[in-house]
């Protein structure tokens, strides 16, 4: 899997994020996505999930031939802060319902993913009655687990305690290994295991 970006920029308004990108994202590799405050890391991840069209340049995806834009959308995950999880859904009805959607990696049980992150005794609760650090554990999980191509995560140990960060950092690095993976992050617990970095700043 790639992800060409050819001279792309964005902007909102008449103000410029980031210009003149050019750089290929290929599988096999995590990407450490870092900058100062708004520099754009976060809009660079959306622009390369397809949730923001560039304002400049293109983009294109490969596997290893093209794929249609519309098609995008089954080959990658998506978790970030302000990503809003369905409040009427139990633990387990958001999990699978997701799951539904995006397979999980072969081999893979939900019952013992639940019970391994101590979220089993709290599977038919709902998701507004969860700790901030449970339901960041929930949203890391539909990402972590889903059998595509690419994973793109903006922030991922938000909220998380430090048994929740061991458990992202080793889960990421055994089920991303094959994975193109992109982290937006300027927290080196979250991404000091990525094989390059990417710092937007230069490109503002």
């Amino acid at each position: 899997m790639k992800i060409i970006f050819e001279e792309v920029g964005r902007r909102y308004h008449y103000e410029w994020i980031f210009r003149k990108i050019s750089k290929v994202f290929e599988s096999g590799k995590t990407y450490a996505i870092t900058g100062r405050n708004g520099s754009g890391k976060s809009t660079l991840l959306q622009v390369a999930a397809g949730l923001l069209s560039p304002s400049e340049g293109k983009i294109s995806h490969e596997n290893p031939n093209p794929i249609d834009d519309e098609k995008w959308y089954q080959n990658v995950v998506w978790c970030a802060p302000g990503l809003d999880l369905v409040e009427d859904f139990t633990v387990l009805e958001a999990l699978q319902w997701h799951f539904s959607i995006k397979p999980m990696i072969p081999g893979t049980s939900l019952d013992e993913v639940l019970q391994e992150l101590g979220l089993w005794e709290a599977r038919n609760k709902f998701l507004h009655q969860l700790s901030s650090g449970m339901r960041q554990r929930i949203k890391l999980m539909t990402v972590v687990f889903a059998d595509v191509p690419v994973w793109l995560l903006d922030e991922p140990c938000t909220n998380l305690d430090a048994a929740g960060i061991s458990w992202y950092r080793n889960i990421c690095q055994k089920n991303g290994a094959h994975r193109l993976v992109m982290i937006a992050s300027n927290d080196p617990q979250e991404y000091d295991f990525a094989t390059e970095i990417f710092d937007v700043t230069p490109y503002k």
